[in-house]
């Protein structure tokens, strides 16, 4: 921190009262009173120096040289209301008739900051005197308040040399090579100026910093307090005391000291804003924020206190005070003649533009940087700024990007103008050379947040690879915690990656700083929705439209939650609502599209789309659910032809190409089927309905191969999976099973019975439909066929597994991994087996061997932790769970597994919730209700546990199991009254 913010060594402050004019006396006492007086200011006793003077001016109040010399004295005591007073008085000295009115007047200048007037005054009193010690000393304190520290310092030994006892001019030299550098020749001039005067306090504060400086905090100290027991209203040696204190870790004392320093002088800025960086600093923002609000109304006379206090409010989310203390700081910087104050003139008109952007008056901050780039053409910050701030307010592009790379010619590494022009090359489409922009800022600048948020979005948005999106927005985040924006981000960022969980935590943090509410909303909602937790996410949409009613986007999402819950009519409403606000949201019109089409209302489906696409021609959503639409009315032609149009928009459109490839399944275009289904696989969510659906068009193209890996892909995203179509995010609407829709294909496969993966085919229609004996002799024949197939033994292994033939299982599925080392489903199959077998060792073995093998397969790791949950090492299972899900953060068996884990170690809470997300993630596993509600028994939670057991009851009707369930239900309710029972007989009792 500059010197000039803990102590003014020129100045000293105190609480002397406002100037009173006397009537005039005795002139000639009146000059003796004054040149007393002068020659006590001379030597620091600015006290006796004060009473001097108010003397001289009671004996002559007319005598306009006094009341300069007194407003300086004052000025020195911190006494800023008396000085005002003086001040007025001693800039009225218009006659020069002797050198010391030139001085007197070139003093009151100084003090009025007019620096160039006031070297004028000092020079004519130097014609009028050669020999004028205090034309010297002023002149001197000119120079150094300009900055020009090397004539200053000579002008502060030709007084000395003058004049020997003039103490202001040796304090001031010392001053001067304090500021050179040059401290260690300071220590003469301090000692001979305190042997001349021990009661001039200025020179302990000079000591003072010298020592705190050094490392000396014991002299240090000393020289504070002696300083402070010579004037006990010197403020600025309070808060060099208070420095000290803090750095030997006394913050009692040191906050006394701050307080003191307020006290001292009420009226200056230099104790609050002290005391508010220390507050600040020390982590206790909220006790900071009044004395940083303070300083706004404060004397102001050092443009980068303003600024660093204007961007504390700017974190505080106080903008217009931001604003205001930027215009002082501006106006100061403006006014002032101090060497480098155009710097401070162009920091302050950036940190004022900012402050306008915030309140969203970007014409004004463009003005302001348009001023900043005049100050300096060659400033890459105001570049820059005005290159961002031209493409926010949607400005001519090429004036952004010539902005932006005037600014990198400048600095090649700037990071900020290196974001800037990656922000606009990811505008324009530009993704790799936005991601290198980005890339180069980081590298630049490490702990720069803005460059990760922003390299995070593009990873988001443009490249789809939301784990690297989570990974540098939470960067962003650890670097700047304050950022609303990152937290937002973040949120969206991790409900893409479908970690809803964090995805609410990260809105909800948004929330609290303060981000824009009806976005954080959204964003909570949706996750919250994606949970499950429906009335939740209805409540978090409802408090957002009590605040904002007329919000498009929040009625649009709440239709768009009805949609999910196939509440079509109630979604219709909502979205009329939304339209009603703004007709041309494509949005609300696609999403009522999709309502109406839940309904059957195709033609008004249609209608919506099409409107949808002519208000913006460049959206894709409303030609894909347009095919969606026209392939449920059974006009498969024209499914084609609006998939088409949607993926000449956008070509990894999921829906567009899961809808083609489902069309041209039905026009029985089997191999471009195939292709859009696998395409549509990789750029959406894995589906088993779509894997199924693959399977079937590969069957149908005679890609055997292929249709065998695509069903046992779609087995291993759900093994319950039957249909193999999409309607509306659910099931087919032609109803029709796996195994129907191989049965057409039964004259080809009998064709190609010589081709082992036929039989493969059929083998797994006939498996799915729990034909497992059937199954078995379809994979035995294409074994006999080609006896190093290794899909057939791992399909007959699994078939095998299912009739619990666990030796031939085990044969078949260490035969197929022998064959192909590269597949993990065998590894994984015989992990299975292995674990039902309760061979938990040998087990484990072989699951060392697959995580080396596919350290990336969830299903490799679920399988681990199973073996270690049984061989009853809880924490190593839970790391297996956790390491499934790192690979796949929607895999409901990896929360399940951690949820038995903390379940066997009574985390029973911990336990609900891990289940609960499983239940989320697969609402269709019994296993998971049954979990939750045993954890629930043991925290005596019985009413709970009879919800879950009858959830589990809905979700399994097996007969078996539905006798199980209903015993379940019976015990957790007898539990219930057996409860109940005892407040009930308290009840009885109190009655009587």
């Amino acid at each position: 921190m500059p010197l000039k913010t803990l102590v003014v060594l020129t100045l000293a402050l105190a609480a002397s009262g406002p100037a009173e004019l006397f009537a005039a006396g005795d002139k000639a006492r009146g000059r003796r009173y004054f040149d007393e007086g002068v020659e006590l200011y001379r030597r620091g006793d600015f006290a006796d120096a004060l009473s001097a003077l108010t003397k001289s001016i009671t004996e002559d109040s007319g005598f306009l040289p006094a009341h300069a010399v007194r407003a300086q004295v004052r000025h020195a005591l911190g006494d800023e209301t008396g000085k005002d007073a003086d001040l007025k008085q001693g800039l009225r000295i218009s006659s020069l008739r002797h050198p010391e009115d030139a001085v007197a007047r070139g003093n009151a200048r100084l003090l009025a900051g007019d620096l160039q007037k006031a070297r004028k005054d000092f020079e004519q009193a130097l014609k009028m005197d050669p020999s004028n010690a205090d034309a010297f000393l002023g002149r001197g304190r000119a120079y150094r308040s300009a900055g020009d520290l090397v004539k200053a310092y000579k002008d502060f030994t030709a007084a000395l040399k003058l004049d020997p006892n003039l103490l202001l001019a040796r304090y001031n030299r010392a001053y001067a090579l304090y500021e050179l550098g040059k401290k260690d020749k300071i220590i003469e001039d301090l000692t001979r100026t305190l042997q001349d005067n021990p009661r001039f306090y200025l020179p302990y504060g000079l000591l003072g910093v010298l020592f705190a400086e050094r490392g000396d905090t014991d002299r240090a100290l000393k020289a504070y307090s002696k300083a402070i027991l010579l004037n006990t209203d010197y403020a600025y040696g309070y808060l060099g005391r208070a420095a000290v204190r803090l750095k030997l870790g006394d913050a009692k004392l040191a906050f006394n000291d701050f307080d003191e320093a307020v006290r001292a002088s009420p009226d200056d800025y230099a104790p609050y804003y002290n005391r508010a960086e220390a507050r600040y600093r020390r982590g206790d923002r909220e006790a900071a924020l009044p004395d940083y609000k303070k300083i706004i109304d404060l004397r102001l006379d050092w443009p980068p206190a303003g600024l660093t206090v204007g961007d504390r409010l700017m974190e505080y989310g106080h903008y217009e005070e931001a604003l205001r203390l930027y215009s002082k700081s501006l106006s100061i910087a403006a006014s002032s003649q101090v060497s480098g104050a155009n710097r401070w003139l162009e920091k302050a008109l950036l940190k004022r533009a900012a402050a306008y952007q915030s309140l969203r008056e970007d014409p004004r901050a463009m003005k302001d940087l348009n001023e900043a780039v005049r100050l300096s053409s060659t400033s890459v910050e105001a570049l820059t700024a005005r290159g961002q701030l031209t493409l926010r307010m949607g400005g001519d592009v090429r004036k952004a990007e010539d902005d932006l790379h005037r600014a990198l010619r400048l600095d090649p590494e700037f990071a900020a103008a290196l974001v800037a022009r990656g922000s606009l090359r990811a505008r324009l489409g530009k993704t790799e050379e936005a991601l290198k922009d980005f890339t180069a800022a980081i590298e630049s600048a490490p702990e720069y947040a803005d460059a990760f948020n922003n390299r995070g979005a593009l990873f988001a948005n443009a490249l789809k690879d939301f784990d690297r999106a989570v990974e540098d927005i939470s960067r962003a985040v650890e670097l700047d915690e304050g950022n609303a924006g990152y937290h937002l981000n973040l949120a969206a960022a991790r409900i893409q990656r479908r970690d809803y969980w964090k995805a609410v935590e990260s809105a909800g943090t948004a929330l609290k700083l303060k981000a824009g509410p009806e976005q954080c909303l959204l964003l909570l909602s949706q996750a919250q929705f994606l949970l499950g937790d429906r009335v939740k996410a209805v409540e978090s949409l409802e408090a957002a439209l009590g605040k904002n009613p007329r919000s498009t986007a929040l009625h649009t999402m709440l239709g768009s939650f009805r949609l999910r819950t196939r509440e079509f009519p109630k979604a219709v409403s909502d979205l009329n609502q939304a339209l009603s606000l703004d007709s041309r949201s494509v949005r609300a019109l696609v999403y009522r599209g999709l309502a109406y089409g839940g309904q059957g209302e195709y033609k008004k489906a249609l209608k919506d789309f099409e409107r949808a696409a002519g208000i913006d021609a460049k959206a894709a959503d409303p030609r894909a659910y347009a095919c969606q639409t026209y392939r449920l009315m059974g006009r498969s032609k024209d499914a084609v032809r609006y998939c088409n149009y949607a993926l000449d928009i956008d070509g990894q459109h999921a829906n567009a190409l899961a809808n083609r490839g489902l069309a041209y399944l039905a026009l029985k275009e089997y191999a471009q089927a195939a292709r859009d289904l696998a395409e549509a696989n990789r750029d959406g969510a894995p589906s088993a309905a779509l894997a199924l659906a693959r399977s079937v068009a590969h069957a149908g193209a005679r890609q055997y191969k292929e249709s065998d890996a695509a069903y046992r892909e779609g087995m291993l995203i759900d093994y319950q999976a039957r249909l193999a179509d999409i309607h509306f995010g659910e099931a087919s609407d032609s109803k029709k099973e796996y195994p129907n829709l191989i049965e057409p294909f039964d004259d080809i496969l009998t064709q190609d019975t010589e081709i082992p993966e036929s039989h493969l085919v059929r083998g797994n229609a006939l498996s799915n439909a729990g034909h497992y004996d059937r199954a078995i002799q379809e994979y035995t024949r294409a074994i006999e066929i080609d006896g190093n197939l290794a899909a057939a033994y791992l399909d007959r292994g699994l078939a095998l597994i299912e009739q619990q033939s666990y030796d031939s299982a085990e044969h078949d599925l260490r035969r197929a991994i022998d064959l192909d080392v590269k597949g993990p489903q065998a590894n994984i199959a015989l992990l299975t087996m292995l674990t039902a077998r309760k061979r938990y060792s040998e087990g484990l073995k072989s699951a060392a061997e697959a995580v080396r093998l596919y350290p990336k397969s969830p299903e490799v790791f679920i399988k681990a932790g199973n073996l270690r949950y049984f061989l009853n090492d809880s924490v190593k299972a839970e790391e297996n769970f956790e390491l499934a899900l790192k690979n796949d953060r929607a895999h409901a068996g990896a929360h399940n597994g951690i949820g038995l884990c903390r379940f066997v170690r009574k985390e029973h809470k911990p336990a609900i919730e891990s289940f609960s997300r499983a239940i989320v993630l697969r609402p269709d596993s019994d296993r998971f209700y049954r979990n939750r509600a045993s954890a629930y028994v043991n925290m005596g939670d019985y009413a709970n546990a009879a919800k879950d057991y009858k959830m589990a009851l809905d979700v399994n009707q097996d007969p078996e199991m539905v006798e199980e369930y209903r015993k379940l239900i019976l015990n957790a309710q007898s539990r219930i009254v057996e409860e109940a029972a005892p407040e009930e007989k308290t009840k009885d009792k109190k009655r009587r």
